[in-house]
């Protein structure tokens, strides 16, 4: 009742460091931590008074070498024939190495979680029986409610009947083959669409068996937007009359629209193969005085003559310009070429058409300058 240890076993010395003569004798106040002290007193006590077990008491206990190890200990009473209270026994475990396994585990659950809870997207867990287990706060924001309402959910309460059937046809399909696999589906949300894209994975124990299944869901809404965007430009560029060319900083061709193929006879590869653009130019000066300005960032905009593949000269008005990002950084370089060849012609046909009316117009001045003449003379 004292506290005073009566008998320690032989095996004290791999516990706390001490032979079992050095501890006999002696009270557990200076083996205990005094945080811990009060709590192992009170459960000596209350077995004294009840005589009951206490299982699984925790403290820290001082070993010999000054440090201080985690204990878990079970207390019973030991009675005499009258079943009154003569000691307490104790059978005691260090617990030290489970207890750093636990707070390790634990910093990485904590880790882990913070991951999860931190993403902005939506994680979820569900059984073998479709129910969500586990979400984390970006889902909960998505459907508007807390975790724990969400959890013990189904996707029928959830989500519209056709999508309903789809869902749970996958995850079927992936607990049954364990195979992953990704879905990408349009929501309406407060009135506005959006698409996400949800890679669903067999959620497995450490045997391998499978549990449910996993899901990480991404908001690709603006993606989608840009490639519908990028899918219209390039529409946009394969379906114009004139003659596009793109490159990169250095000049190398990267792509070519139908346009320019038709007209000049070259695909990217075959004029980069070639030495680039600047082979196309039947002036090399010309070339040289584009490039130089649209590599600095400027604009060129006039005639020049351009050389086929067939060797065939083409007059070309011609637009280049450097392609900048959203930080003014050039990125690329772009020509749009215009086959003017009609335009030419119709203009040499005009030019001489005029040549001739002006010539006409000369000769009937100079007749009829002469008839005068003759009429003076003959007056």
């Amino acid at each position: 009742k004292e506290g005073v240890f009566a008998y320690v076993s032989p095996n004290c010395i791999d516990i706390i460091g001490y032979e079992a003569g050095e501890v006999i004798g002696k009270p557990i106040a200076p083996y205990v931590h005094p945080d811990d002290f009060p709590n192992c007193l009170d459960a000596l006590k209350r077995v004294f008074e009840t005589g009951e077990k206490l299982n699984s008491i925790e403290y820290h206990a001082k070993h010999k070498d000054g440090s201080w190890r985690c204990h878990k200990s079970n207390i019973s009473a030991v009675k005499d024939n009258n079943g009154n209270v003569l000691y307490c026994m104790g059978i005691s475990h260090d617990i030290t190495e489970c207890k750093q396994t636990e707070q390790t585990l634990q910093k990485s659950y904590s880790l882990l979680y913070s991951v999860i809870d931190s993403t902005p997207d939506l994680i979820f867990a569900k059984d073998l029986q479709g129910r969500w287990v586990m979400v984390n706060s970006s889902c909960a924001n998505f459907f508007g409610k807390p975790i724990a309402e969400l959890l013990g959910k189904e996707d029928s309460d959830l989500f519209p009947p056709e999508i309903v059937q789809i869902l749970q046809d996958v995850d079927q399909r992936i607990i049954t083959t364990g195979v992953p696999a990704a879905v990408e589906k349009d929501f309406i949300l407060n009135g506005v669409k959006k698409t996400h894209l949800t890679m669903r994975s067999p959620w497995c124990d450490r045997q391998g068996n499978i549990l449910g299944v996993i899901g990480i869901a991404r908001d690709i809404s603006e993606r989608k937007a840009a490639e519908q965007e990028l899918i219209l430009l390039r529409k946009a560029m394969e379906s114009t009359r004139d003659a596009i060319g793109i490159a990169d900083t250095t000049g190398k061709s990267i792509y070519h629209n139908p346009a320019f193929i038709d007209l000049l006879g070259y695909t990217a590869e075959e004029l980069n193969a070639i030495g680039g653009s600047t082979k196309l130019y039947a002036n090399r000066q010309e070339a040289d005085i584009v490039f130089a300005l649209i590599k600095n960032g400027w604009s060129w905009n006039g005639e020049i003559t351009l050389k086929s593949r067939s060797g065939k000269l083409i007059p070309i008005a011609l637009r280049a310009d450097a392609i900048k990002d959203a930080r003014g950084e050039i990125i690329g370089l772009m020509g749009i070429c215009t086959d003017i060849t009609e335009r030419k012609q119709v203009e040499s046909v005009l030019k001489e058409r005029a040549r001739l009316t002006a010539f006409r117009a000369h000769v009937d001045a100079t007749f009829t300058q002469n008839d005068t003449l003759k009429g003076i003379m003959q007056a």
